[in-house]
């Protein structure tokens, strides 16, 4: 999901180096055409990681990314990503620890209507503990 957003924003003013990183990730590709995900039953439990990584894009930006799963409560499990975010922190941050909180708070609001969606399916949405 980084190289695709990566990808996306040089798109304008492409370059060499961005026929690269296309070429590589065409590559990767066709390397593994049969890649699939499997899902098995599981808690419901939404579960995140969340990372942020500090002035790596042009005009001092950052970046934000996130893989969202469903576990079990208190069981260090993945049953396969229902989400994965990778974007831009739009305002300049001013430390790296300011990314991440930046990073923490817009994965977050993305969380809402993955959880709301689960309370209007009846499922409860329990807190780990």
């Amino acid at each position: 999901m980084v190289a695709i957003n990566s990808i996306s924003g040089e798109e304008a003013k492409a370059t060499k180096n961005t026929a690269k990183k296309v070429t590589r990730l065409l590559n990767y590709f066709a390397t593994h055409p049969d890649a699939t995900l499997r899902y098995s039953k599981s808690g419901m439990v939404l579960k995140l990681h969340t990372d942020a990584a500090y002035l790596v894009e042009p005009r001092a930006r950052s970046r934000h990314g996130a893989h969202y799963w469903l576990g079990t409560l208190g069981i260090d499990d993945n049953n396969g990503a229902i989400k994965n975010n990778a974007s831009i922190i739009k305002p300049v941050i001013f430390s790296v620890a300011e990314a991440e909180r930046a990073g923490r708070f817009y994965n977050c609001i993305d969380a809402i209507p993955i959880r709301i969606a689960f309370e209007e399916m009846g499922t409860p949405n329990r807190q780990h503990q």
